[in-house]
């Protein structure tokens, strides 16, 4: 604790000193009772993890596509044009000053698997099938978080939602889905380059016209694309935005177009800290009266 003020009052820190880098650990062979493929799981662990063994850490971020998130796991094979480098970004906005430009934040990068479209989309389309996403998400709930709270029990967010929730494409799609059919489980969420045409764009017909969660201003969103994405991208994108906000949705989406971006895991990578630094911002200093007047 460090006194913070004329009035007595102290506020609890967590420095560290020695790393700016954080680390990804890999949980393996994760498997589903839901019937769902087993895969590994990829958790980021901020730069103060493994200095400071007293921090809690109440910020957790659920990832879709964890094998091609971070430059420490599968970077030079995941994808053709490189992978996001979200714990290289991480690192960099963490522990760029003090406190930072962004809050500390562990992310769970679920893997992928040969039944990705079924799985992370919520209804079947004429051409490619699919389905499984409410599966999927009952994954995510009752196997991959309480495994990610056994393994780091430190990460006290694991253990109850809602969960912030970020994914691209068709990981966008199950974003915002997962966003507006079970924000009491998944908010906010952070939707990039979401794949609206999915069935006829049956998201912004079908999905958006169902309740959705309440109170809104609880439940802010996040959606971005690229400008030389394909039309049938950013004019699908373009389409949510505007229905969200003729839903009365303005103060609670935002949404940003990147110059010259395109439908891939360089340009999410590039862009990745806007949502991030959205999601979490840099925290105050929360002060208290203590009841002893200990100083260290």
């Amino acid at each position: 604790e460090v006194d913070v003020g004329a009035q007595g009052e102290v506020a609890e820190v967590f420095p560290w000193f020695f790393t700016g880098k954080g680390t990804v650990k890999v949980l393996k062979d994760v498997k589903s009772p839901q019937g769902l493929a087993t895969r590994d799981v990829a958790v980021y662990l901020p730069p103060s993890f493994e200095e400071n063994t007293l921090k809690a850490y109440s910020n957790v971020l659920i990832a879709h596509d964890g094998n091609n998130l971070f430059d420490q796991v599968q970077c030079d094979t995941c994808c053709a044009n490189g992978c996001w480098g979200v714990d290289t970004t991480l690192d960099t906005y963490i522990a760029a000053s003090n406190p930072g430009l962004m809050s500390e934040v562990v992310v769970v990068g679920v893997y992928n698997t040969p039944d990705r479209m079924d799985e992370l989309t919520y209804s079947k389309d004429p051409k490619y099938g699919g389905g499984k996403l409410d599966t999927y998400l009952t994954f995510v709930e009752k196997t991959v978080m309480p495994l990610v709270a056994k393994e780091f029990p430190r990460v006290s967010a694991a253990s109850a939602g809602p969960w912030p929730m970020m994914g691209s494409s068709l990981g966008g799609l199950a974003t915002c889905y997962a966003g507006w059919t079970q924000g009491s489980k998944y908010s906010p969420v952070a939707c990039m380059s979401s794949s609206f045409w999915w069935d006829g764009e049956d998201f912004k017909g079908s999905i958006l016209a169902k309740s959705g969660p309440s109170p809104k201003q609880d439940h802010p969103f996040y959606i971005d694309w690229g400008s030389g994405e394909v039309s049938e991208q950013t004019d699908s994108n373009a389409a949510v935005v505007k229905q969200l906000q003729g839903m009365g949705w303005e103060q609670e989406v935002a949404y940003y177009i990147q110059p010259d971006g395109t439908h891939n895991e360089q340009s999410w990578g590039a862009r990745v800290n806007k949502p991030l630094q959205l999601l979490f911002p840099p925290a105050p200093i929360a002060t208290k009266t203590p009841q002893t007047s200990i100083f260290v």
